[in-house]
């Protein structure tokens, strides 16, 4: 989710922050669709390729690289031709960056191509195990292959929210209690708070949960603008999370306890609505804000 600054992003935990320089491509089944095996030979494609030494001439010194070092590496358009997925387009030079007509300029995706080279070492050891084989050297080295399908747990579902009692005076406490199928240690399922209640209404002494709470004047810059594209109606001016460690998961259910504070003012009846957010940080689907509670602090 983006929050106040383009280059920062909540982490799923909904607590701490991630920069897009922190996020790389990440392969697992979670995150991942049309899963496939490579084709061809990878040590072909790596024997296809010569590793140089270079400088950067005039033009890569005017786009920013250092012309005085000698660099080694790999040319991109020769590894383009053998293994076109490991080369990117720096795209944000635009289409004719090269010329009119020329195209654009690359760049190779070292991390992608220490893949490769893995996928290698696997083929030269097969290699090597069926040549043992057939000189009759044996025992011959065995490895597990490679899984066909992969089984992941079930994701914790089945969410449901409630609260004992609905209603108590200021200076009472409430247990709001999260439920669920399938929870696991470190499952972390993120709430909002609204309703009337403010933040000097309640208060939580539970170090796994974290009470925050946003005023406008946190969303508005000097000139009393909004600076922020935060959405008060989507976040909540109150949020923090359910934490489950290895007992909660077990148990399938973990409670907090909210306390109402006195603050001897007549305000009248005060509503608290706890609702689920979407996700949590194993990767499913969440809860969704159709999990709710309501309590009522009385005057």
């Amino acid at each position: 989710m983006e929050y106040f600054d383009s280059n920062r992003y909540f982490s799923l935990t909904g607590n701490t922050w991630a920069y897009k320089h922190d996020i790389l491509p990440s392969a697992q089944h979670r995150l991942s669709s049309s899963i496939a095996e490579p084709t061809g030979s990878a040590v072909d494609k790596i024997k296809a390729v010569e590793t140089v030494w270079y400088k950067f001439n005039t033009l890569g010194g005017e786009m920013g690289f250092p012309e005085d070092v000698t660099e080694m590496g790999l040319m991109a358009q020769d590894l383009m031709a053998v293994e076109p997925s490991l080369v990117r387009e720096m795209d944000w030079l635009g289409p004719d960056a090269a010329g009119e007509g020329q195209g654009g300029f690359y760049m190779i995706d070292y991390n992608a191509l220490n893949v490769l080279v893995l996928d290698a070492l696997n083929e030269l050891n097969a290699r090597a195990e069926a040549a043992k084989v057939q000189l009759g050297i044996t025992p011959a080295e065995t490895y597990p292959a490679r899984a066909t399908t992969t089984t992941l747990a079930p994701h914790a579902s089945n969410f449901a929210l409630s609260v004992t009692p609905t209603s108590g005076p200021e200076g009472s406490e409430s247990v709001w209690t999260l439920t669920c199928d399938n929870a696991v240690e470190g499952l972390v399922v993120g709430f909002k708070i609204g309703g009337t209640c403010d933040i000097d209404d309640i208060s939580c002494d539970e170090p796994r949960v974290y009470l925050t709470h946003v005023t406008d004047d946190d969303l508005l810059d000097e000139d009393k603008d909004y600076a922020t594209d935060y959405d008060s109606d989507l976040e909540g001016r109150m949020f923090g999370i359910f934490w489950f460690d290895a007992a909660a998961a077990a148990a399938g259910s973990l409670s907090i306890t909210l306390k109402y504070n006195v603050d001897n003012l007549a305000e009248g009846d005060e509503t608290i609505i706890m609702t689920m957010k979407p996700r949590d940080n194993k990767g499913g689907p969440g809860p969704g804000n159709s999990v709710t509670a309501t309590a009522v602090i009385t005057s």
